[in-house]
């Protein structure tokens, strides 16, 4: 069966979608600021302080489906040249 290649929009519409309707409440209060990374086909997903260790744990359960990553509690990942603005939805 060919694999359907997905674009980045997709891949993070569907991971925000996991984070905010079942993930989030789980996690925002206890690991605000730690790296979560989440697979974007069942909503399994990994959190850690280091965000590589976080992908490579969840890639070892699901290697061949895409992640992704997400700060708890802001609404980008990584800032460049800035500060991380907090997520208050």
């Amino acid at each position: 069966m060919p694999q359907v290649r997905l674009s980045a929009a997709e891949i993070a519409r569907r991971g925000e979608e996991f984070y905010r309707r079942d993930i989030r409440p789980l996690v925002i209060d206890s690991h605000r600021g730690k790296f979560l990374a989440v697979e974007i086909e069942t909503g399994d997903y990994e959190v850690d302080d280091d965000e590589i260790a976080a992908l490579n744990r969840l890639h070892a359960r699901h290697p061949d489906v895409p992640c992704h990553l997400i700060r708890i509690g802001y609404t980008t990942a990584h800032a460049l040249g800035a500060r991380l603005v907090p997520d208050e939805r």
